[in-house]
C-alpha cells in the first residue's frame, strides 16, 4: 500500500490529479478483468472440495 501510495503521489506531481485519478480508476478495473474473464462469476455453487473452514465438530465431513 505504502508503494501504491508513493507512486500515486509521483504520478499526481508530474501529470496532475486529475490524469493520475482516470489512469489508477483504468488500472482498477483491468485488476479486476481476471475475476471477471474466469468462470468464478458464472460459478452458483462453490466446489466443496476447497472449503478450508472446518468448525472442528466434523460437520464438514459429514458432509461429504
Amino acid at each position: 500500500m505504502p508503494l501504491g501510495a508513493f507512486v500515486a503521489g509521483i504520478l499526481g506531481d508530474w501529470l496532475g490529479v486529475a490524469m493520475t485519478m482516470w489512469i489508477l480508476a483504468v488500472c482498477a478495473l483491468l485488476g479486476s478483468m481476471p475475476v471477471f474473464a474466469s468462470r468464478l462469476v458464472r460459478m452458483r455453487e462453490l466446489p466443496r472440495e476447497l472449503d478450508l473452514l472446518d468448525s472442528g465438530d466434523g460437520a464438514a465431513e459429514a458432509q461429504r
